[in-house]
Parts: C-alpha cells; sequence; structure tokens
C-alpha cells in the first residue's frame, strides 16, 4: 500500500503582512504627530509665560493694594498666578505625551521587532538567522503584537494629549486678562 501524502495547503499571507506593515506604519505616524502637537501646545504656553513678565513690568511699580486700582492690582496677581499653575498643569500633561515609555517584552520568546525580543538573541547572527528562517506566519505575528502595542501608546498618548486642553485654555485666557491689566495698570499716572 502507498503511502499518502498529505496535502500541506499554505496559505500566502503577503496581503496580510502588507496590511500589518502599513497599520505599524500609521501607527508611528499618530505617535509623531501627537509629540509634535505637546511640543506646540508647551511652545505655546512658554511663549504666554515668557510674554506676561515683560507687559507687566512698569505695571508692578504702580499696584495699588487699597483705593482706587485695588482691583485692577488683584486681577492683575491672580491672572499672573493663574497663568503660571495653569502652565505648570499643562506642562505636566505634556510630559504625560513624550514620556519614554521604556521597552516592553511582546511576550513572543522568538518576537523579530521590539528591541528587548531582539536583545534576547545575544548577537547579530542568532537574530539574523531567526529572520532568515522566520516564516509568514511568524512575522505576521511579530507585526500584529507591534501594531497592537504601538495603539496602546497611541491611546495614552491622545488621552494625555486631551487633558492639555483646559489648563491651555486657561493658560491663554490668564495671559489675555494678565497682559490686558497689566496694560491698563500701566497707564496709571
Amino acid at each position: 500500500m502507498g503511502q499518502v501524502k498529505a496535502n500541506t495547503v499554505l496559505r500566502d499571507l503577503t496581503p496580510q503582512i502588507e496590511f500589518a506593515k502599513q497599520n505599524y506604519e500609521n501607527q508611528q505616524n499618530i505617535i509623531r504627530h501627537l509629540d509634535v502637537k505637546a511640543g506646540v501646545f508647551i511652545t505655546a504656553l512658554a511663549f504666554f509665560v515668557m510674554n506676561a513678565p515683560v507687559a507687566g513690568h512698569d505695571a508692578i511699580a504702580k499696584l495699588r493694594w487699597s483705593g482706587g486700582g485695588s482691583f485692577s492690582s488683584f486681577v492683575f496677581l491672580i491672572s499672573g498666578l493663574a497663568l503660571v499653575f495653569s502652565f505648570l498643569v499643562a506642562a505636566l500633561c505634556v510630559q504625560r505625551v513624550i514620556r519614554v515609555r521604556g521597552f516592553k517584552d511582546s511576550g513572543n520568546t522568538h518576537g523579530l521587532l521590539f528591541a528587548n525580543d531582539i536583545l534576547k538573541f545575544g548577537n547579530a547572527d542568532q537574530y539574523y538567522a531567526a529572520n532568515e528562517e522566520a516564516t509568514e506566519q511568524d512575522l505576521l505575528r511579530t507585526y500584529t503584537t507591534q501594531v497592537f502595542l504601538l495603539s496602546m501608546i497611541v491611546r495614552d498618548k491622545a488621552a494625555a494629549l486631551g487633558l492639555t486642553r483646559w489648563p491651555t485654555a486657561v493658560c491663554f485666557a490668564a495671559w489675555v486678562l494678565n497682559v490686558g491689566t497689566a496694560l491698563y495698570i500701566s497707564s496709571w499716572r
């Protein structure tokens, strides 16, 4: 009796691998975009904080704590404190966006994309051999795992950037109020 060969149908995973690669690049681009947005936020807020003392320089000598003008002096002082406080809160939110998250382990003992997984190979030759021997299933698993973990980073960065909305609005409003009252107080004789 002759042996019957089992027909192993190998599925071509090239389209799935290409999709995963594209998704990987999209997640990386979103992460870069969120980091740039955080940088823009902090730059704008730093402009407000650094600009306010210039506008208030002449006003400080003219502040009045009782009688006429005391209300404007208190508004100037409170808006200055709100400006600094809201800047610090926004800076903490931005720090949560741009902070280093550390290297994660994919949990895959033969992962080919994560730094910690790659370093498990011990040297570049072993890593090269693993890449050379990798099947399409291995490559697809590696990409999809990386995309999933990048998506968690995107979620965390977007949430932290969303928290920056209110401190930024307060910072801007405090800056406008502070500069406006500083100009008003500076006009006193």
